[in-house]
């Protein structure tokens, strides 16, 4: 009781008295849950965005090998000796051209960019067809 009384020996008023034990270790496990959860989240945002920048590095390398096909002299013929240029842009990044024959004088030409992140095999297709 001597903790409630002030040097006079005067009961103090209840907003002068503090907190307990108990309020103060409930309140830092609280503040400590909440910090938590926050630190996750920004972490999550972080490696999400970091995949997501992968994601349009490799769309953009496809879209870039779809366009040096395209600009080929003779487009059709071409296309099937056509060699994907050596890429680093990404981890590991492997790139391959597909060409299947669909019709005849239409081909169907598919880019699958291959990459590794945090130990993940990823991969990325853009296709588009080319006639005669």
């Amino acid at each position: 009781m001597a903790q409630n009384k002030c040097r006079l020996g005067k009961k103090l008023p209840k907003y002068f008295r503090g907190f307990t034990l108990i309020e103060v270790m409930i309140s830092v496990a609280i503040l400590t849950v909440v910090v938590t959860s926050l630190l996750m989240s920004i972490v999550s945002c972080v490696m999400l965005n970091q995949a997501s920048s992968n994601l349009i590095v490799a769309a953009s390398d496809a879209q870039d090998i779809l366009e040096d096909i395209k600009s080929l002299p003779n487009i059709y013929n071409d296309i099937d000796s056509y060699l994907p240029p050596g890429l680093n842009s990404l981890t590991n990044e492997t790139v391959s051209v597909n060409v299947l024959q669909v019709s005849e004088g239409l081909k169907e030409v598919t880019v699958n960019v291959e990459w590794v992140d945090k130990q993940r095999q990823n991969s990325f297709l853009l296709t588009t067809r080319i006639n005669r």
